[in-house]
C-alpha cells in the first residue's frame, strides 16, 4: 500500500511538473508573440505617414546625374562620385514642412581638385584660401537657404528650410533649389537661387523625388533622388 501511494505521489508530481512545463512554454511564446507584434506595429507606425526622417541613398548616381547635365567640371567628375559617395543629406518632414540639409566635409575632394587643376599654378594653402573665399561669398546670395562655411577647414553646414509638402498633388517643393558646393544642383537646371518642385512617389520606407523641366540650355531633363526613411 505504502509503495502504491508512493509510485502514485510520483506519477501525479511529474504531471504537475509537465503541465507547468508546458504553461511557462506558452507564456513565454505568447510573451514573444507579444512582442515581435509590436515591433511589427512600431515599423508600421514609422512608415505609415511621410513625418519624419529620410536618407539620400543614391548619392553617386544623383551627382552623376547632376554632372551629366551641368556640362561642367569636367576636371572634378573623376572624384566627385567617389568622394561624395557616402554623402547622405537628410529631408525632415513635419507636416507640410519641408527642409532639406546636410553637413559636409569636402577635404578629400579639395586635395583631388588641387591636383588636378591647381597644382602648378599655385601653392596648395593659397588655393584652399580662395576657393573657401568664393565659396563663402556664393553662399552670401541665397536668400532662403542657410549655408555656413567654416573659414579654414573643408567643411559646411547646408540647411534648405520652408519647402512645402503637398500630399493631394503629389509635390515637395523648396524656394531654392538643393545643391551640393553649390555646383552641383538636385534640380534640372544650375540656377539654385531658383524654386523646384519635385514629384514624389511614396512606397513604405522609400520616398522618390523627381524634377522635370528645362535646362539653362532649354533641353528637357529629369532629376532624381531616392530616400530612404531613418527608423528610430
Amino acid at each position: 500500500m505504502k509503495h502504491w501511494l508512493k509510485k502514485f505521489l510520483f506519477v501525479a508530481l511529474m504531471a504537475l511538473c509537465g503541465l507547468a512545463l508546458v504553461g511557462c512554454n506558452t507564456t513565454t511564446t505568447s510573451q514573444k508573440t507579444t512582442k515581435e507584434t509590436k515591433s511589427e506595429k512600431k515599423i508600421v507606425q514609422k512608415t505609415d505617414t511621410l513625418e519624419g526622417t529620410w536618407e539620400l541613398v543614391d548619392a553617386p548616381i544623383t551627382l552623376q546625374k547632376s554632372m551629366i547635365l551641368r556640362e561642367s567640371n569636367i576636371d572634378a567628375y573623376p572624384y566627385i562620385l567617389e568622394d561624395f559617395a557616402k554623402f547622405n543629406p537628410k529631408l525632415i518632414i513635419s507636416g507640410d514642412s519641408v527642409e532639406f540639409k546636410y553637413s559636409l566635409d569636402y577635404t578629400t575632394f579639395f586635395d583631388h581638385l588641387y591636383d588636378k587643376v591647381a597644382k602648378n599654378v599655385m601653392k596648395k594653402e593659397e588655393y584652399y584660401k580662395a576657393y573657401i573665399t568664393r565659396l563663402k561669398d556664393n553662399a552670401s546670395y541665397f536668400k532662403v537657404t542657410k549655408m555656413k562655411v567654416h573659414p579654414s577647414k573643408a567643411k559646411y553646414t547646408y540647411s534648405l528650410p520652408d519647402g512645402r509638402l503637398d500630399e493631394a498633388n503629389k509635390t515637395i517643393s523648396f524656394k531654392e533649389t538643393p545643391s551640393l558646393l553649390i555646383n552641383y544642383s538636385f534640380g534640372t537646371t544650375n540656377l539654385v537661387l531658383d524654386k523646384m518642385t519635385y514629384q514624389y512617389e511614396w512606397k513604405g520606407d522609400t520616398l522618390i523625388l523627381t524634377a522635370e523641366g528645362n535646362t539653362e540650355n532649354g533641353t528637357y531633363a529629369t532629376m532624381k533622388m531616392t530616400f530612404k526613411k531613418v527608423l528610430k
